[in-house]
This record gives structure tokens, sequence and C-alpha cells, in this order.
């Protein structure tokens, strides 16, 4: 693997402290091509060994390979994060470059790592966190499955009323802090159709996951998608 090669596939790999695995990879396929030996060891440490001819002294050369991470550690009242380096760095440099990434190693399974970490519209996140409180709500209805059914009735009317002001609220402020981010459209119109357009690609994404890991989820994705679709076919009825 030529040098050029190796940087790129040791700079797109996300690596940060605890999570090296990637680079960590990388530099052993690299490594291959020039090693006699190349290992690794039970707590994650790559070794590639280069026999020596005659009787000369070991030489050994170390280095790490996790790339800058850092950690939320507070959300403030107005939405900014608080973080904390994870990793050896001088700040100094972080904010020269102007530019970071955040990726939730928890996040979303079914999607590759290179795709959670690309740069992405603010209104998917946004779209993220409505789907969550449809999921909140649906978990809190089901819990209730067993009551008589006019008390199931009460709690799902009273739940969905929460779910409803809930979402209204986060939107409310998220359009009032985010309204001066270069992020954010500008246009209302081009504002909620990319929102809606984000919805569907969330709930379809919940549809496959819960189709192969939770089958007795599907209609907390069918519900919403559904909500989506009739939302839309009145706002068109409406502009016609």
């Amino acid at each position: 693997m030529s040098t050029p090669a190796l940087l790129q596939s040791l700079l797109t790999a996300p690596g940060p402290p605890g999570h090296e695995e990637a680079p960590a990879a990388a530099w052993r396929e690299a490594a291959r091509g020039f090693a006699d030996e190349v290992t690794l060891d039970a707590v994650g440490t790559s070794v590639a060994r280069v026999n020596g001819a005659g009787d000369h002294p070991l030489l050994a050369v170390v280095g790490h390979v996790d790339e800058i991470g850092l950690l939320v550690s507070h959300v403030n009242d107005r939405g900014f994060l608080h973080v904390v380096g994870s990793g050896g760095w001088d700040p100094q440099v972080l904010v020269a470059q102007n530019d970071f990434y955040i990726l939730d190693f928890e996040g979303e399974p079914a999607r590759p790592v290179a795709e959670r970490r690309r740069k992405q519209c603010v209104l998917v996140d946004v779209a993220g966190m409505l789907r969550s409180l449809d999921y909140a709500a649906a978990l809190a209805v089901q819990n209730n499955h067993e009551q008589p059914a006019e008390k199931r009735a009460a709690v799902e009317k009273a739940v969905r009323t929460w779910q409803t002001e809930a979402s209204q609220a986060f939107l409310a402020g998220h359009r009032q802090i985010g309204a001066e981010l270069p992020s954010v459209p500008r246009d209302p119109q081009l504002w909620q159709e990319l929102l809606e357009l984000f919805l569907i690609d969330k709930a379809l994404y919940e549809l496959r996951y819960e189709i192969n890991m939770r089958p007795d989820w599907v209609g907390v994705p069918l519900r919403g998608l559904l909500a989506l679709v009739q939302t839309r076919a009145v706002n068109t009825a409406d502009a016609a």
C-alpha cells in the first residue's frame, strides 16, 4: 500500500479513544506489505515485526492510532454543547480546523459508520427527535394495554396530547434558537418539506429495523408513515 493510500485509509477510519478498531485494522493491512509478522494482542495492540539480519539491537517504533475525540459534558438551555477532550491534542489545533464531527457509536446499527459520520442537514436530527417522541408515546400506550378499554382510551388520549404539545414546543424552540444558523433553511415551506422528507426517511429506517429485530413494534413506524401521508394529502388538498 502506498503512503498516500495508507494516510487516506487512516484519516477516513473513525477511531476516537477507546474505539480504535477501524484505523488499527487499516494499519495492520498496510503493515502486511513490509512486515514478516503482523499480530493483534488481547488488549488491542497491533504489532508488526520485521526480522533483522545478524546480531543487532532490537528497535521498537511505537505510536497511537486513535483520532481526536470530544465527549459531550453538558447541553445548556439554548441547546449548545459543552465538550471535553478525549485523547492527546492541542485545543488550538481543534479550533484552527474550524470543523468537527458528532458520531454516536450506538446510533443506527443498520447504517454504516461512514454514513453516520457524514455531514447532513440539521433537520435530520430534528426529525429523529420527533420520531423519538412518537416512540415514547407508543411505549406509554403499550404499557397500559391490559387496562380496561375506557382507561386505555383515556391514557392514549392524554399521551397523544403530550406528544403533540412536546413536539410543538420542541419545534418552536428549535426555530427560535436555530433561526440564525446557516444550516437551517430560511424559507418556511422548504423547512417544512425537508422536515417531512427526513421524517419519512427516519420512519422507513425504523420500519426496516423493526421488521428484522422487533416485529411486535412494526406498528409504530407504520402509524408514523400513515400520519405523514395523511398530513401531506390534507395540505395538498388545501393548496389546490
